[in-house]
């Protein structure tokens, strides 16, 4: 998961972020989505949900699991002092260092400082992109009112802005619609669900993104609904050709599928496809 760039914060820099609130804000109005893979962190904080360690071992897994093992409460003073060279000090994501305390790059953490040292290094972890999650927020609450989000979880805040980061071809075929010549027993439309439901998570992605443009669905069918989106599939345009390959008209979601003779051509022809 990606975090921010605390060095990131010039008046430009914050705009921008403030820009990428507004952004976020119409997502959940038009339910248009951004790819947006961002820490809990930020989620959490734009609700003011509360935050722990563990939204640290999204974007610094490295650090999670060196303050678990000096935090662990059968660490010997021989082990910490075997396996632990530390001064007060935090290299923050952007690879700047942080002093803890005053002159704590001179200051060596001793086994019986090990818990105020991992206390005041998650502290400084979770608060480096303040600033840049308040111009987001700012932004945001352009759009929707803040206090309407503290309804929301963090994860369905996540989920409106982002949509749902896996597709569920259920829900997909719950909201498709069929040309006038295709029906749900007709060969090519079987074989495209059997096709899809046989995918990898990446190839299903790419496959919505072919289709789409974009590569998150709705999470819901009332999300689908309240937004108006439906998936198309429509015989192919040129009818005398049996291995062309399918067509995509992205801006209204819709699949041109020709009448492939069998479901290993249907198959190869939409992996190369989509990639």
């Amino acid at each position: 998961r990606f975090t921010l760039s605390s060095s990131y914060n010039s008046s430009t820099a914050l705009n921008h972020f403030e820009f990428l609130g507004v952004l976020m804000g119409i997502c959940i109005r038009t339910g248009v989505h951004l790819t947006l893979d961002l820490a809990s962190i930020i989620w959490k904080k734009i609700i003011d949900e509360p935050i722990g360690i563990e939204d640290v071992y999204q974007y610094d897994e490295g650090l999670y699991n060196m303050i678990t093992a000096i935090t662990d409460k059968d660490l010997t003073v021989d082990a910490f002092n075997n396996n632990f060279n530390y001064t007060f000090t935090c290299e923050l994501t952007d690879r700047t260092i942080k002093e803890l305390l005053p002159d704590g790059n001179n200051l060596k953490v001793n086994f019986t400082e090990r818990i105020k040292y991992a206390n005041l290094l998650v502290s400084a972890r979770l608060s480096e992109c303040d600033m840049q999650i308040d111009s987001i927020r700012k932004g945001l609450s352009k759009i929707i009112p803040i206090s309407l989000l503290k309804l929301l979880t963090y994860k369905e805040l996540e989920q409106l802005v982002c949509g749902a980061k896996t597709v569920d071809i259920a829900l997909l075929k719950q909201n498709t619609c069929l040309s006038p010549d295709s029906t749900e027993k007709s060969n090519k439309v079987r074989w495209l669900w059997e096709i899809l439901n046989e995918m990898s998570d990446e190839d299903k992605v790419k496959f919505v993104k072919f289709c789409w443009a974009q590569e998150r669905l709705p999470a819901t069918n009332e999300e689908f609904q309240k937004n108006q989106i439906r998936f198309t599939i429509k015989s192919h345009t040129d009818k005398n050709k049996k291995n062309i390959f399918p067509r995509a008209d992205t801006c209204f979601f819709n699949l041109e599928l020709p009448e492939y003779t069998s479901k290993e051509i249907m198959k190869n022809k939409i992996i190369q496809a989509i990639n």
